[in-house]
């Protein structure tokens, strides 16, 4: 199995989040779907522009402002999804590059960008007393709607996979 597979899988089931005992999944009053491609299309922008180093410096400091809000909100749910999305993008690209040239370069394994998104993630839900099935439920959101605008922005000359007649998908 690909490390790139094994991030999303990570995320979408095995995410390693403190029990929650018997939390509600919060009232949302924002358009997740929304906010998910508001938030793809503005890490994007910033990663293309001035690359990867900067938008998750961009990250971190959301996480840093939004997570001082006495409730989870839009803003904070914004900083997950793009933290899902810049690392997905990251793992997907480091699955291909050999382990030892990334030890070379000082850059991280997929391994440890997993770890490290596990526990950013893990520590954002545990603030809130966010129940593990929310981190499932943003997961899809991100797939479904935030990766498309985040990597046409990213990767503009990339072609996206159409489906083909007679072809298995």
């Amino acid at each position: 199995m690909k490390k790139s597979v094994v991030l999303a899988c990570a995320v979408a089931g095995a995410l390693t989040l403190p029990a929650v005992a018997h939390a509600a999944a919060p009232t949302y009053d924002w358009d997740r779907v929304a906010n998910v491609k508001a938030a793809a299309e503005q890490i994007g922008q910033i990663q293309a522009s001035q690359g990867a180093d900067k938008a998750f410096v961009f990250i971190t400091n959301c996480y840093k402002t939004h997570g001082l809000g006495s409730s989870y909100s839009k803003y904070f749910e914004g900083c997950i999804a793009q933290d899902l999305m810049l690392m997905e993008a990251l793992a997907a690209i480091y699955s291909r590059v050999d382990p030892a040239v990334l030890r070379r370069s000082g850059s991280p394994s997929v391994d440890q960008l997993q770890a490290a998104l596990n526990q950013r993630i893990g520590g954002a839900y545990a603030t809130y007393k966010i129940p593990p099935t929310e981190a499932q439920a943003l997961k899809k959101i991100v797939d479904t709607h935030g990766m498309p605008v985040f990597l046409k922005i990213v990767f503009p000359k990339a072609k996206t996979a159409e489906p083909q007649p007679g072809k298995k998908q």
